[in-house]
């Protein structure tokens, strides 16, 4: 009869914060947002209070956390709590919400598109959205497009109002990004480079296939790397440790490869406490007194000699375009990857010939995208008033209201169209 609990309750969709339940079981926020026990037991609620709640209110469409606090005045007796809610719902649930896993793009990634699977017929209804770096600014997926990103979550909202009748179905999102700097747009090149390999065989022939959107205005070349095999050098002494800090020359200075390199203290590896000058082949540490350090390591990288592929053959699919790209060196390497150079363009539309004007405002498509926004219109050679056009957001097609039958011409500027690499595969053989 001595023991006391009370309770707070949070709805986490306000933001996480904390409120006490009114007996009317609608929710009030208490003024010490950050909790202890001291404070939820002198403001909490209730054991009294909840149990003669009939209805909770403040619970309905929300997940909820509690934080419950005991105390007990004889020290003999431990106080415990069972806790339980009874839900009930006096209506057919047609909406559902679901949320994806939270997705790691990488360090300065930019969203290119998001793409979704579903499936409704008969009302049903699927809205998708997307959350940056766990952000609580769910957007609506198409205003997430160009925008950079950490980390992306998703949240679909599934309606089908007619039960037996309604479907919507929500299959799966396919997440476009680039990661890094290999996103242009423009003019200009750019790069993308896979991870290098160690074969440990003679290689002499590359293939390449690259998934990408359909080029516009841009094009695309494929380079490999063919390397000769490098050495290694396990066990090499460095010296004894007195506790202070030491700069150890490797005995094979030129070529190091950074992730080969091991360091061990009296024969056990150590993960940190140590740095690498690949350049000058030199390791720098404080290994403790009397301990005997020892250093793996590869040596003899080359520089990578990049050679270009021969094109072969471009495939078009349904989603995407298929480029294959050969080719075959006459002296055999060991260490190989693949590079990808992307070049776009810039250049000018001089009265472009769009059609006929019709009376009202009608969407023409043009020949490259507008640089800027900027762009000239003339209505059968004399220049159509900037209040009668306007630029899509695509950048490609443009609105214009015209008299009917005029002859319509553009001038502007123009871009090319970011290209974008879904993937690619490097496939070396003997």
């Amino acid at each position: 009869p001595n023991d006391t609990t009370d309770v707070y309750v949070s709805d986490t969709a306000a933001a996480g914060q904390w409120f006490k339940l009114k007996s009317s079981g609608y929710a009030q926020p208490v003024d010490n947002q950050d909790l202890n026990f001291e404070s939820v037991l002198e403001n909490g609620n209730t054991i009294s209070e909840l149990a003669n709640l009939s209805s909770i209110p403040a619970f309905v469409g929300y997940r909820v956390r509690v934080a419950i606090a005991l105390f007990s005045s004889d020290i003999n007796s431990v106080p415990a709590v069972k806790f339980s809610l009874k839900a009930i719902n006096t209506t057919q649930q047609t909406i559902k919400t679901e949320y994806s896993p939270l997705y790691e793009l990488g360090e300065n990634a930019q969203i290119i598109n998001i793409i979704a699977d579903t499936q409704t017929q008969n009302g049903g209804n699927i809205a998708i959205y997307g959350s940056i770096d766990e952000s609580d600014d769910w957007q609506l997926i198409n205003n997430l497009i160009g925008k950079n990103a950490k980390t992306l979550q998703l949240r679909a909202t599934l309606s089908a109002p007619q039960i037996n009748s309604s479907t919507a179905i929500f299959n799966n999102a396919k997440i476009i990004y680039s990661s890094g700097s290999g996103i242009i747009s423009g003019s200009g090149l750019s790069e993308i480079v896979s991870k290098t390999h160690n074969w440990y065989k003679p290689v002499k022939h590359a293939r390449v296939v690259v998934k990408h959107a359909p080029f516009i205005e841009s094009s695309m070349k494929v380079y490999a790397s063919f390397r000769a095999l490098p050495s290694m050098c396990l066990n090499e002494t460095l010296g004894t440790g007195d506790g202070k800090l030491h700069t150890y020359q490797l005995n094979n200075p030129n070529g190091v490869n950074l992730e080969s390199v091991k360091i061990y203290y009296d024969g056990t590896q150590i993960f940190s406490g140590y740095e690498v000058n690949c350049e000058v082949g030199r390791v720098t540490c404080t290994p403790p007194a009397g301990v005997l350090v020892t250093c793996d390591y590869e040596y003899g990288w080359s520089n990578e000699n990049w050679r270009e592929l021969d094109f072969m053959q471009l495939t078009r699919k349904p989603d995407y375009d298929e480029s294959e790209y050969y080719l075959r060196v006459d002296e055999a390497g060991y260490i190989c990857a693949v590079k990808i150079a992307l070049q776009t363009k810039t250049g000018t539309a001089t009265n472009e010939l769009l059609g006929k004007g019709t009376g009202y405002a009608t969407t023409y498509k043009l020949n490259h995208l507008v640089r800027d926004g900027e762009i000239t219109i003339l209505a059968n050679n004399s220049n159509l008033d900037a209040k009668n056009f306007n630029v899509l957001e695509d950048g490609q097609f443009i609105k214009i209201a015209a008299p009917n039958g005029a002859t319509l011409k553009a001038n502007y500027s123009w871009i090319s169209e970011t290209p974008i690499i879904y993937e690619f595969h490097g496939v070396f053989s003997e």
